[in-house]
């Protein structure tokens, strides 16, 4: 097995699949502990999973500071969920100081991605905030 030898591919695509039991009986314990080892090899997709598993408290206590923390060590690896949903934490102040510049620095970086949600962040931005930069 892939997964077992440290393909972190392998190892996403393993969580992903006890996560929606695909294939494997739902297991959230072990779609976890399987995105952990994809993360510690540099997954962005694991790294994201994990930081959207702690904003909602699935699986873990919510944990604002470990969201940024995942979404982050993610987003600097180019993931365009990643740097949306970073932009939109520093827009709104959660989990970090609020600070527009950095908002509108990762929305146009996940809009240059093509992520139709950035546009609409840094539409609002520009909207409700007289100096955006």
């Amino acid at each position: 097995m892939a997964a077992k030898r440290g393909s972190t591919k392998a190892e996403y695509n393993l969580a992903l699949s006890y996560y929606e039991g695909n294939g494997l009986i739902k297991s959230l314990p072990n779609a976890i502990s399987w995105w952990r080892m994809a993360a510690k090899g540099n997954d962005p997709r694991a790294e994201y999973n994990l930081g959207v598993l702690y904003y909602k408290g699935h699986g873990f206590v919510k944990n604002i500071e470990n969201t940024v923390e995942w979404w982050h060590k993610s987003a600097l690896q180019g993931n365009p969920d990643a740097e949306y949903n970073l932009g939109t934490l520093y827009y709104k102040g959660v989990g970090v100081k609020k600070d527009i510049a950095k908002a509108m620095k990762w929305w146009e970086m996940a809009s240059a991605q093509d992520e139709p949600l950035a546009n609409k962040g840094m539409d609002l931005a520009a909207y409700t905030t007289p100096d955006t930069r």
